[in-house]
């Protein structure tokens, strides 16, 4: 039975259960009577002081338990709760000696007095004088986030979308949501009904315009992942419908779908095509940009004689197609470069670059991939610095680009690598910023899967009949490779032959998950005996969840391969251990860490200041190539462990030996370009771990997911209109 709200004050003195969203908890109050308490508290721990407002009902297995439908910690005020407060996690620069310290000079009523008083009360106290304001500043942040928590999650909202609102709208953030709970859509983090659940708490009616938008861009939301940049209209007005005629009473119908396409700003029309008006644009300014760069220029030197100096220099003869690559980029300002393992893509990009070093000594290369690894990579072929794309364009989270069309890069060539990854949006924001009269070589596979974000850049410049060269030769070297061999098999729609007397590619033919994980760990354990490293090896599955997926593998392998005395840390994400292989799951822009970049755990162990001041009891040290970084609490939940991966995360990047793990499980996912991606991950080793019949199955299934994109006809349209030039390719 539930009753009234009621409000009840004391000390947590039990938790039963806590994850990201809610917790159950034991609370004494003054009384000494003890309730279980059950709902949505930010960062709650045993001995925390709360205020809560709930619903008590009579739970039948559970017996009586309060529903919190409000609460509030006040402001710590005794010795360990304020110093406890001032070392959480959200105020970096403070460890237990500098907070014991703020303790000792300000009483009880500290973190009271600093957000009253300023940071000039913090300057007072010996050592903190240079820290004083950023210490301030996170203290009043964290309060003020707290007071954000206690209003967004009684309306249903968990802390992770109640943290990315803050982290764009600040202050604002209550008054933002509460006018329009559907904003939280944006950010990916809650589902439409959740939203709409809130929204109907703070009175937004059934047919209101906000809504229905709302349920027009959820449904562009939930196509993300196939990117898809366009959607036919009358799949939206149903795909919408269900989503606003699920929960309310008051019924929508397509009429109102309609008109609220047609009159919002948000939307754009092209007949039957609906797109957000973003990617719309997006898509005309990158055919607009690229096909003015698709111009003939005349080459200032014999390109010949300059081919044949690089060649006496260095000491290598280029193929046929590996020379016309070189003459196109000199005499067109544009050019796609494409080409499977072994057909010399690498020293092609070399060749472009050591000839363009000498025609135009003064000029500047930019070198720019997807991802770090891919950036490292391209800067070890030509031996320049590479960047991340995000990088080079200075991307950071809410801001604008720093390089954009009114404030250009600075190159006069611009070599982008593994450009199949390429999405719309990173397409859009990088061509707005290649300056007039620069030149672009986009590299990449055609054969790769495509990227996992919005459009199909590449295939798309493709299609459209862009300048490109295609390089099609296996070298004599690459040709010895069973890597290369069987990648090239795969592509020809040919079963894997593997020669017993090779040792650089394998199949161990099994059906059984348990007996799969087994023969991994075997696979792995039996190539660190032959002197890899763990980061030399790469675990590849195509899903995340199954039994035999990275999430069961990783646990499989980092337990498999520990170390005795080695130093942990348990966070929410897991156990990490020192010496365990991991990935960064988000860009840092800050740390210049990006998605996809694979470290190894150097250490566990206190993170210090620069004054040496003990600041978290407790983080990792983590070794990305050849620089390490420190991660706090804060930091931590950006990685996850590594010793498996996806073959989508896997994209972009090479290491020595690969390990593919599949099941008849994955069966939905087996598809040529997937199983290519993932042998064409390997420099010197393959080794295939899974059913014979679902490997043919894979190699027979030459589908490729269709993503609704109007590129190429953008493209193509364009063209059309400028006369078609007769490009030197």
């Amino acid at each position: 039975m539930k009753g009234d709200r009621i409000m009840y004050e004391g000390k947590i003195v039990k938790i039963l259960f806590q994850n990201d969203d809610s917790v159950i908890a034991i609370l004494r109050m003054k009384n000494k009577e003890e309730l279980k308490i059950i709902g949505s508290i930010y960062n709650l721990s045993v001995g925390d002081y709360i205020k809560v407002e709930g619903v008590p009902e009579h739970h039948l297995s559970y017996g009586r338990q309060i529903r919190v439908t409000k609460w509030e910690k006040p402001l710590p005020e005794t010795a360990s709760a304020v110093i406890k407060f001032l070392t959480s996690s959200g105020i970096k620069g403070i460890g237990p000696a500098r907070a014991k310290k703020i303790y000792e000079k300000l009483g009880s009523s500290a973190i009271k007095r600093i957000i009253a008083e300023g940071p000039g009360l913090l300057e007072a106290i010996p050592g903190l004088k240079s820290k004083a304001q950023e210490i301030y500043e996170a203290i009043l942040e964290k309060y003020e986030y707290q007071i954000v928590l206690q209003e967004l999650l009684s309306l249903g909202f968990s802390e992770r979308a109640v943290k990315k609102a803050y982290e764009r709208f600040g202050s604002k953030t209550v008054k933002l949501i509460k006018a329009n709970p559907y904003r939280l859509l944006a950010f990916q983090t809650v589902s439409f009904a959740v939203a709409d659940r809130a929204a109907e708490k703070v009175g937004l009616g059934a047919a209101s315009p906000e809504r229905l938008q709302a349920a027009l861009i959820q449904c562009f939301n939930n196509n993300y992942y196939k990117g898809h940049c366009y959607l036919n209209k009358s799949y939206l007005i149903d795909a919408a419908l269900h989503l606003l005629n699920r929960n309310r009473q008051e019924k929508i119908n397509k009429e109102n779908v309609a008109g609220a396409i047609e009159e919002s700003a948000l939307f754009v029309c092209e007949g039957e095509r609906v797109y957000m008006h973003d990617y719309y644009g997006a898509e005309v300014r990158i055919a607009e940009k690229v096909t003015s760069l698709c111009a003939v220029v005349p080459s200032p030197i014999d390109l010949k004689e300059a081919i044949r100096s690089y060649e006496r220099n260095s000491g290598l003869i280029l193929a046929l197609k590996q020379k016309e690559a070189v003459h196109a980029l000199f005499t067109c300002s544009f050019l796609i470069l494409t080409g499977g393992p072994g057909t010399g893509k690498t020293e092609t990009i070399r060749s472009i670059v050591k000839i363009y070093e000498k025609i135009y000594p003064q000029r500047r290369i930019a070198l720019a991939a997807p991802t770090g690894r891919g950036a490292r990579r391209l800067s070890e072929i030509c031996g320049i610095k590479a960047q991340t794309l995000h990088k080079l364009v200075g991307m950071r989270p809410w801001e604008k680009p720093r390089y954009d069309s009114s404030n250009p890069l600075p190159y006069h060539l611009i070599i982008i690598d593994e450009a199949s990854m390429m999405d719309l949006y990173m397409a859009d924001v990088l061509f707005q910023a290649v300056a007039p009269g620069a030149r672009v070589l986009m590299v990449g596979d055609r054969d790769q899967l495509p990227p996992v974000g919005l459009g199909q850049v590449l295939a798309d410049f493709l299609k459209a009949g862009l300048p490109t060269v295609h390089l099609t030769e296996v070298f004599r070297q690459a040709a010895q490779s069973q890597v290369v061999k069987n990648a090239h098999n795969v592509l020809m729609g040919e079963d894997i032959k593997i020669d017993p007397a090779g040792k650089d590619f394998f199949h161990l033919d099994c059906s059984s998950p348990q007996k799969i994980l087994e023969l991994t760990h075997r696979a792995v354990a039996r190539l660190i005996e032959k002197g890899y490293a763990q980061e030399d090896i790469l675990v590849l599955t195509p899903m995340r969840k199954p039994a035999v997926g990275v999430n069961s593998l990783n646990s499989l392998l980092q337990e498999a391969f520990r170390r005795p005395g080695r130093q942990e840390l348990k966070t929410q994400n897991g156990v990490f251990r020192e010496g365990d292989k991991v990935i960064q799951n988000e860009n840092d822009y800050d740390r210049d860490i990006y998605n996809g970049d694979i470290g190894v755990i150097e250490k566990v162990g206190p993170l210090y200041d620069s004054d040496g001041e003990v600041i978290d009891e407790k983080g990792l040290y983590v070794r990305f190539s050849d620089r390490t970084v420190v991660y706090g609490q804060e930091d931590i939940n950006h990685l996850s462990l590594a010793y498996a991966t996806t073959v989508h995360k896997a994209q972009g990047g090479e290491t020595p030996a690969v390990v593919f793990v599949f099941s008849d499980e994955h069966n939905s996912m087996l598809t040529r370009n997937l199983l290519y991606t993932a042998i064409t991950r390997a420099k010197e080793f393959v080794c295939l771990i899974g059913p014979q019949k679902a490997l043919q199955r894979a190699v027979k299934n030459d589908a490729v997911y269709r993503k609704n994109t109007g590129l190429a006809e953008k493209i193509i349209s364009l063209l059309e209109k400028k006369g078609r030039i007769a490009w030197p390719v």
